[in-house]
């Protein structure tokens, strides 16, 4: 009997002692996460200061090489980039305040920029009525009518633009190489992905070669081309190519479907 009541106080002992200690080591945690106090926030300023340095230490940064080398190199930079901003900035940071200051200044920029994107194609589509597309083509003349501009897609996103000035300038001309989009020669949208045209204008469908008709003189185009039926021509020959492209397949198909009979009959009189 004795034995068991000992067991059952060094047990209750045990319990509480481990009670209080849990008590008494969350008090701690609390008095020290209350005593820590908001840094102030980024000036203006200090954003500037920032994006000057990280232009100076650009193809580190940047880089998307994932070596030993290079993470140790970045981390330097990173530090470099601290150590330059604490002596010029009124409030001290950390490298991952620095870090996460920037990642939201670009995913800021980014989001404004899809947005413009996202804008520019609704708007060129709504120029664009079914009438309009189910009109009769017009004789496609693309020598006289069509001419390549520094504004084509193709060209990427210019570092330059009249449209985002300041801050997000500077951010837009380091992200240029992840927002250029990818070369389509068939069909693309990347058209719309050039800030600095305020009225995108699509690449010409086809090239018409110039043809000689004997005995007579050929008619000269003297008539202006808007940018809008141009915008028609190039909508109703998209069309065009998608019917084209069905009875393509649908043709395929029962050709196929054909020669499957034909080998069947073949076995069959094997």
């Amino acid at each position: 009997t004795f034995s068991r009541k000992f067991s059952s106080l060094f047990y209750r002992f045990s319990f509480l002692f481990l009670a209080s200690f849990c008590i008494i080591f969350s008090f701690f945690v609390i008095v020290k996460m209350e005593k820590r106090h908001k840094t102030k926030n980024f000036t203006t300023k200090e954003r500037n200061v920032l994006l000057a340095l990280i232009k100076s230490k650009k193809p580190l940064i940047t880089s998307k090489i994932s070596s030993a080398v290079m993470i140790k190199r970045k981390a330097e930079a990173w530090e470099d980039v601290k150590n330059n901003f604490n002596r010029m900035a009124e409030t001290a940071r950390s490298v991952k305040q620095l870090k996460t200051l920037y990642e939201n200044m670009k995913r800021k920029v980014r989001k404004e920029q899809n947005k413009r994107i996202r804008e520019k194609i609704i708007k060129m589509e709504a120029d664009i009525s079914d009438d309009e597309v189910k009109t009769e083509i017009f004789d496609v003349e693309i020598e006289s009518t069509m001419e390549k501009s520094e504004g084509y897609a193709t060209e990427g996103i210019k570092q330059e633009c009249d449209e985002i000035t300041g801050t997000n300038q500077e951010i837009l001309a380091n992200l240029v190489d992840e927002m250029t989009p990818d070369t389509n020669l068939c069909d693309s949208s990347s058209q719309y992905h050039n800030v600095n045209s305020s009225r995108p204008e699509p690449e010409p469908v086809l090239e018409l070669e110039p043809t000689s008709v004997p005995n007579r003189t050929r008619r000269k185009n003297n008539y202006h081309v808007t940018s809008e039926e141009i915008k028609r021509r190039y909508f109703f020959q998209k069309l065009k190519n998608a019917q084209f492209e069905a009875r393509a397949q649908r043709l395929i198909f029962h050709l196929d479907l054909k020669i499957k009979k034909k080998q069947l009959e073949m076995l069959n009189r094997d």
